[in-house]
């Protein structure tokens, strides 16, 4: 390959190289676009629960540390209920089958 060649070859990868830059460069800026769209849409979304359930700021801390904690156990919502009332569950679904075999 004579220093011609090679030289037209570094040329050619050197203009990929930098239309890729571009592209990449274009990419993460609609990226970063459609996480601002989408993080504007759900702090709306937290608004309007907020506005919706007339909440204050020391019940939606509360909320925050509850989950939280709940997050850090992995602690489902189920798990939450069987914990308040695990009597009136275990009643609960005596009470279906008790049904459901008494059909």
């Amino acid at each position: 390959m004579t220093e011609n060649q090679s030289q037209r070859k570094i040329n050619a990868i050197q203009a990929k190289i930098k239309s890729i830059d571009e592209k990449m460069k274009s990419l993460l800026a609609q990226k970063k676009e459609l996480e601002k769209q989408a993080q504007e849409i759900n702090d709306q979304e937290i608004l309007n629960i907020v506005k919706h359930q007339e909440a204050t700021i020391e019940t939606l801390n509360d909320d925050l540390t509850l989950a939280k904690i709940l997050r850090k156990n992995n602690l489902t919502q189920q798990d939450i209920m069987e914990l308040l009332a695990p009597d009136e569950r275990k009643n609960s679904n005596q009470n279906i089958r008790g049904g459901i075999l008494n059909e």
